[in-house]
């Protein structure tokens, strides 16, 4: 069932996470560590995925994103996305262009 897939999914990226965390490179374990630090982990489906400035363009009858991107959504090199491939990335609009492949993206929740 799709919930049942998605309970694998997620226990998948959790897993990932651990290990991240865990085999961290030494260089980052040396380093000073701020006491208070945040960490938000944004995860979910479909419903997650940008298509805020998404339009149908009537000269190509293709959706299209504008390409706007508001001043509260720009990037920040401490807000990171992981990739397709598991890579870590900062983070910048549209999120999903390597994973929501088949539509068109824009500006999403996270």
């Amino acid at each position: 069932s799709s919930i049942s897939k998605y309970r694998k999914t997620m226990n998948k990226i959790l897993f990932f996470f651990i290990i991240t965390f865990i085999h961290s490179p030494p260089q980052i374990q040396s380093q000073t560590i701020p006491r208070n630090i945040s960490i938000f982990i944004l995860a979910g489906q479909s419903n997650m995925a940008g298509r805020g400035g998404v339009y149908n363009d009537t000269a190509t009858n293709r959706t299209v994103w504008d390409g706007v991107i508001p001043p509260e959504c720009r990037s920040n090199p401490s807000i990171l996305r992981l990739t397709a491939k598991l890579q870590w990335e900062e983070a910048k609009e549209p999120l999903h262009v390597d994973i929501d492949v088949n539509k068109t993206n824009g500006v999403g929740p996270g």
